[in-house]
């Protein structure tokens, strides 16, 4: 009876996904992170402005985002003044008619959080809602 040789498999991304990274390391991703967002080359201007992305190209999920965010303060901070770009560069990208804005739209109520569901109780709270958007 002949032998089958046993083929052993290394997923090609396993090193990547379940990497551990060290404190140092969550603090370079936080720089990089913020330095990508803030890209002023024309070209990939317009294309850097959803976190999802650099995350992707990072092989990253949300989870190990958390992960990172609770484990450094400094990436926390990073990671809100990272969003808070992001949302700046929608909120513009919409305004000034650079993109379709009701896709523009739908993502920001979802970021932001002014979903349906989040309907103000009064026009008093409703002008504060837009204000707090535009500050």
């Amino acid at each position: 009876m002949p032998r089958t040789k046993k083929s052993y498999y290394k997923p090609k991304w396993e090193s990547e996904i379940n990497k551990n990274y060290s404190e140092e390391e969550i603090k370079r991703l936080a720089d990089e992170m913020l330095e990508w967002i803030n890209s002023t080359d024309s070209e990939v201007k317009s294309t850097n402005f959803w976190l999802n992305d650099f995350a992707v190209s990072k092989k990253l999920v949300p989870k190990q985002i958390f992960l990172f965010c609770s484990k450094s303060e400094y990436f926390n901070v990073i990671y809100e003044i990272c969003r808070l770009v992001q949302e700046s560069k929608l909120l513009k990208m919409a305004l000034y008619k650079e993109v379709n804005a009701t896709p523009a739209v739908f993502i920001l109520k979802s970021i932001i959080g002014t979903g349906d569901n989040d309907k103000p109780a009064d026009m008093e709270s409703a002008k504060q809602q837009i204000e707090e958007m535009f500050e």
